[in-house]
């Protein structure tokens, strides 16, 4: 077991390294994780918007009663009637949408006109369409009362009796996760990304030291077979990448213990993510096998780590993406780890139909780990027959 104990002697060798990407990562993933489970709440609350009304017309019940219905969901700001003064507002953002009341518009009301009422607002915003939907809802009702009472007092206070009913909705979560899916489910994603940095870092180093030309030549000449190095190396590989695997499982399973274990999950996802990390260890494999320079090595990771992120939805929700941008990441083995976590997160029940496209995405990234351990062990071969 000479190879053997030669790579964990390797590991310590490197191991402040590791240590350093080790806890930039977890620092990472938990500071990520807790952001994430902030801004990804499914919870709807109404926000207003900054508005000032100018009366040109006077007290009037049907101007008050407007001002009234803006003002209950919404910050009413006073300003000078002022030309100047209130295209400043609007320039500096300091308001997002003036309304000015007519002179004479309380008087047209109450003859049943269309009454029409200026504004100033910056084009095409969502603050300035939800002022006016709320400003049109209020005419259309108050001059449906209008036509109906003849008492503009009455239909204004009608109107504003009606447009203060709300409707209470509540959405109902059916999926296995629960509530309180965004924390663990955004720390299993982000996972992708610390296993990548840290087994290809990690694999990578030690297969570079153990290819390195002189060293290879070495134990062809010493009494261990080829077999036996190779399968030395290949405990040493598993164990390593093992143990990058439950060290992060087990973060996870301390920071979200009571919903993990609620929720049923945490098999379905500490399962991903061990096939992921084969996934991770095929990569180090490979590059371990080219790379004869650490500052190579380091650029490479980096490059696929922060690469496969950002294109296969760990960093960025594939929701955002462009059908493009998904089309080509669908080649990356990443794609499939964060498809099958979104699927596991959408779980409402555990039968074959719904485990389906699950173990589907697990197979994809067992197929990609083969093909790149097999390209390694073929590119491994030629190179030490040439040599």
């Amino acid at each position: 077991m000479q190879v053997f104990r030669l790579y964990f002697k390797l590991i310590r060798k490197v191991f402040p390294s590791l240590a350093i990407y080790l806890g930039v990562f977890l620092v990472l993933a938990i500071g990520f994780t807790f952001l994430g489970s902030d801004s990804e709440q499914a919870a709807f609350s109404q926000e207003g918007i900054k508005l000032t009304i100018i009366n040109r017309d006077g007290p009037s019940a049907v101007a008050d009663g407007l001002a009234e219905h803006l003002g209950r969901s919404n910050t009413l700001v006073e300003l000078p009637d002022d030309t100047e003064t209130l295209q400043d507002a609007i320039y500096y953002r300091n308001v997002s949408y003036i309304l000015i009341v007519p002179d004479g518009f309380s008087q047209g009301f109450a003859q049943g006109e269309n009454v029409a009422l200026d504004k100033i607002s910056i084009p095409d915003t969502t603050e300035g369409m939800y002022a006016d939907t709320l400003i049109n809802q209020y005419l259309a009702t108050a001059q449906l009362y209008q036509k109906a009472l003849h008492d503009p007092d009455r239909a204004v206070q009608a109107t504003l009796e009606d447009l203060q009913a709300q409707t209470p909705v509540s959405l109902q979560n059916t999926s296995l996760a629960g509530e309180e899916t965004a924390g663990y489910i955004f720390y299993f994603k982000f996972l992708a990304y610390v296993l990548l940095g840290m087994v290809i870092l990690g694999l990578g180093t030690i297969m570079m030291h153990f290819n390195e030309p002189n060293l290879q030549r070495r134990n062809l000449c010493s009494p261990l077979t080829l077999r036996s190095i190779n399968l030395q190396l290949a405990m040493g590989n598993g164990i390593f990448t093992l143990a990058c695997w439950l060290l992060l499982t087990l973060t996870g399973l301390i920071l979200y213990k009571g919903a993990l274990l609620q929720s049923g999950l945490l098999g379905l996802l500490s399962l991903n993510a061990l096939v992921f990390s084969v996934v991770c260890a095929a990569l180090g494999f490979l590059i371990g096998i080219f790379v004869r320079n650490a500052t190579v090595q380091s650029a490479i990771s980096n490059v696929l780590t922060l690469g496969m992120s950002f294109l296969c939805g760990v960093f960025v929700p594939r929701s955002v993406m462009s059908s493009s941008v998904l089309a080509v990441s669908k080649f990356l083995p990443a794609y499939w780890y964060v498809d099958a976590l979104e699927n596991i997160a959408g779980l409402t029940r555990i039968d074959t139909a719904s485990l389906q496209p699950i173990f589907q995405a697990l197979g994809i990234q067992l197929a990609f780990a083969a093909a790149i351990f097999s390209i390694g062990l073929l590119l491994s071969r030629q190179r030490r027959i040439s040599r």
